[in-house]
């Protein structure tokens, strides 16, 4: 399991990331990311940073490539708040589920595509090619509604394989 903190992006910031998972056939993995506009409440810089580059490789032990994403997002030359991209949220977050297809099956049914209540976010569910599981895409307009929602998938996650849902969030974050 990966679930690190969501990222905020400060004003004039640039990020670069790679990440490159390797996992074999028989394993299960939850990798959870989570970006937000920026710093936007206290200090106006709500799609103030410069550039923001997320790019993600999964791969088998022998080398064999199973999918690859790249997110690009430079605020100055085309808003995240437009259409088609974050629209009106403020907030995404990306969970992927690399598990065997029998897992993944059951999965797609337990978390099912959804849309909260007054639209405070959207929930969208794909299997991944290769057999590699399924990736959750979630558009919100708050951190924390992203946050429990990676977790609750991440909880999911757990029951399913190892029958034991994730611990309780510690009560000083």
């Amino acid at each position: 399991e990966s679930l690190p903190e969501p990222l905020i992006p400060c004003r004039n910031s640039r990020r670069w990331s790679t990440t490159e998972l390797t996992i074999d056939p028989t394993a299960t993995l939850f990798y959870g990311e989570c970006c937000l506009a920026g710093r936007h409440r206290h200090h106006n810089e709500r799609f103030r940073y410069d550039l923001l580059a997320l790019n993600l490789s999964v791969r088998r032990p022998s080398g064999r490539e199973l999918m690859r994403e790249k997110i690009l997002l430079e605020p100055a030359r085309h808003t995240p708040a437009s259409p088609g991209v974050l629209g009106r949220y403020e907030v995404f977050a990306t969970a992927l589920i690399l598990t065997p297809k029998e897992a993944r099956d059951t999965l797609f049914q337990k978390i099912g595509p959804r849309v909260g209540l007054f639209e405070e976010y959207g929930l969208g569910l794909l299997r991944l090619p290769n057999d590699a599981g399924l990736q959750c895409r979630i558009l919100s307009r708050r951190g924390e509604t992203a946050k429990g929602l990676l977790r609750e998938l991440c909880s999911c996650v757990r029951q399913t394989i190892k029958g034991v849902p994730m611990p309780e969030e510690f009560p000083w974050r």
